[in-house]
């Protein structure tokens, strides 16, 4: 019913059907590791120095690497990040039971791994003293098996790995690294030097850390959908690299999916990530952007669709579905993100009787299918120069 307000002046509440599709964040990093103290559960930082406050300032990386890896991560744009501290003793070896913790303990009682599985925020996760000494070769192996394993299994994270201290192959003949084949794992190497102490003496540490930095800033200031790799993708708070690898050195390990760390500083463009290859061996899950963004959309439309849930099952409902859904992947392709000259080779969307049986729709079920096509880093760039003379032809 109106309300009169105003002589002649009548205000009307009328309900919408349109539910816009908000893109779920992408640039919050998990972590798991040793700290000085804190607490063992789940802890979110927004800054280094809110870090050092609840977990103590880097000591010695004898003791761990997770300290300069969360401010490698805060130095390279990186916004969020959920900690899980792991080991009890400064010095002591820790097991990977430590690091992966029990599911099947109370949520207020998990650890490490298991912990963070309880958080629906994270999208990257990092275990950068994974390659630490204090780790047991054979359990550095389960704590790798076991991030991807979470990461498979929620489908809304991707874990970066690295690779042993000082191997020029960066882990293409480590066991734990080369019998993981998945598009939710990548490998980036070599390691970062930093400097340490009053003298500033150069120390080496895994880049796991200062990479999911690169990530989210990327993802914040270009998209998710763009491969940050390149000059665009500087490391930034390092004094160098443990090593540098060549041309052909580098295109080997892109070969063998293991990405690489560039330095690129006599030619005037820095040190920069150099690849952005998944562990997959599926063409299809190559990058990691493609991973990523393909996540990214799934939970976005899986999120932004729960309004579905009890509404009559037929044509307005199907209908409203594929305008909304539609309208949330239109935007993508303004953006950049998807291929084609038009929205309709860019994407489709289904959601009507040739995607639902009777059976599907007297039992409740809403079967919506979507296609993408999205855009491919240009990896490499290949010019044909020819040289051609302005005389006439005779």
């Amino acid at each position: 019913m109106a309300e009169i307000l105003f002589p002649d002046v009548y205000v009307e509440e009328i309900e919408t059907t349109e539910h816009p599709i908000p893109g779920v964040s992408t640039d919050v990093a998990g972590f798991v590791g040793f700290t000085e103290r804190g607490s063992y559960r789940p802890n979110l930082v927004t800054s280094f120095a809110q870090f050092k406050r609840i977990f103590g300032a880097p000591v010695s990386l004898a003791r761990g690497f997770l300290p300069y890896a969360v401010r490698g991560f805060f130095e390279n744009g990186g916004r969020k990040a959920y900690i899980a501290r792991v080991g009890r003793g400064a010095k002591a070896m820790v097991a990977a039971g430590e690091f992966v913790g029990n599911p099947k303990t109370k949520p207020s009682r998990r650890r490490g791994l298991a912990a963070l599985a309880d958080v629906g925020e994270i999208s990257m996760l990092a275990l950068p003293d994974s390659a630490h000494p204090r780790i047991r070769t054979k359990s550095r192996g389960s704590i790798l098996r076991a991030a991807v394993a979470q990461c498979e299994a929620r489908r809304d994270r991707v874990v970066f790995m690295d690779a042993p201290a000082g191997v020029r192959d960066l882990g293409q003949s480590d066991p734990a690294i080369a019998k993981i084949q998945s598009s939710y794992a990548a490998v980036y190497g070599p390691w970062l030097e930093v400097t340490q102490g009053k003298r500033a003496l150069p120390v080496s540490l895994p880049p796991s850390g200062h990479l999911m930095g690169i990530y989210a800033r990327n993802d914040n200031e270009r998209g998710v959908w763009k491969a940050p790799a390149g000059t665009e993708a500087e490391v930034r708070g390092i004094s160098g690299l443990s090593f540098s690898l060549t041309e052909k050195e580098r295109q080997s390990l892109a070969d063998a999916r293991i990405n690489t760390i560039a330095d690129f500083r006599n030619a005037g463009r820095g040190i920069v990530v150099w690849g952005a290859r998944t562990r997959s061996t599926d063409p299809d899950w190559k990058y990691v952007n493609i991973r990523r963004y393909i996540t990214f959309l799934e939970n976005s439309i899986d999120r932004g669709l729960q309004w579905v849930v009890f509404e009559p099952n037929g044509e307005s409902l199907w209908a409203n579905v594929r305008a909304t859904v539609q309208d949330f992947l239109l935007n993508q392709w303004k953006t950049g993100a998807l291929q084609g000259a038009k929205p309709e080779q860019a994407f489709f969307v289904r959601c009507d009787r040739t995607t639902m049986t009777q059976n599907d729709i007297d039992n409740g079920r809403l079967v919506c299918l979507i296609g993408i096509a999205p855009v491919r880093p240009a990896e490499f760039v290949i010019f044909r120069i020819g040289l051609w003379t302005a005389k006439k032809p005779c």
